[in-house]
């Protein structure tokens, strides 16, 4: 019950931060991301 409650908290944290970034910034860290996954 409480480990839901904080899993439930951590991802709506996790969405209100996406949404309020900059978008530029945010695309810059995928494709970084993707990059880097490209590259192993």
């Amino acid at each position: 019950m409480v480990f839901g409650v904080v899993a439930l908290a951590s991802g709506v944290v996790l969405y209100l931060n996406r949404g309020n970034a900059p978008k530029e910034d945010y695309d810059d860290g995928e494709d970084v991301d993707f990059d880097d996954l490209a590259g192993q």
